[in-house]
């Protein structure tokens, strides 16, 4: 079935840029869609969003050759709200299903409060759900996908099948 990808955006774009290259490489022709769930900013608490990493990482997809054709869109949440994360997540299940689409989720980046709402979902919605690990993230927490060694650096863990 064709797969619509929602990945959790936190402050870096690393972790959810390498996590969903890995699936595409590993999943390219059923990927369709790739969601980038996105914090706004919280003005009143002085606390950044993460929008503008969405952003680049939207930048950075859509230059990569096996993303043509690919749909990339941003939705965004609260900061601090896992109701919000929760009611997103079930929305983009919903929209997904109603395009012959299956959700999955990626909770590899993002805040707390987001990656724990978009789990929540997918455990409830039955969804699946990945994780992108590092072996040893001292050593490769600001590497590219292509500066690591597949299967020996990292692995794209199914966290909820």
């Amino acid at each position: 079935m064709p797969i619509a990808y929602l990945a959790t955006v936190g402050s870096s774009e690393k972790p959810a840029f390498n996590s969903i290259k890995a699936v595409l490489q590993k999943y390219k022709p059923e990927v369709r869609r790739i969601l980038l769930l996105c914090s706004q900013r919280d003005k009143r608490r002085g606390i950044p969003g993460t929008e503008e990493v969405g952003e680049r990482i939207k930048a950075k997809i859509s230059g990569l050759p096996c993303t043509s054709g690919v749909e990339v869109k941003i939705l965004r949440v609260s900061q601090e709200s896992i109701e919000e994360v929760y009611n997103k997540v079930k929305m983009a299940a919903e929209e997904a299903k109603r395009d012959g689409l299956e959700l999955w989720v990626d909770i590899t980046g993002g805040r707390k409060t987001m990656s724990s709402g978009a789990l929540l979902a997918a455990t409830e919605l039955g969804l699946k759900c990945f994780y992108f690990w590092l072996y040893d993230p001292a050593r490769n927490r600001d590497k590219e996908l292509e500066e690591m060694q597949e299967f020996i650096d990292y692995e794209v863990v199914r966290v909820r099948a």
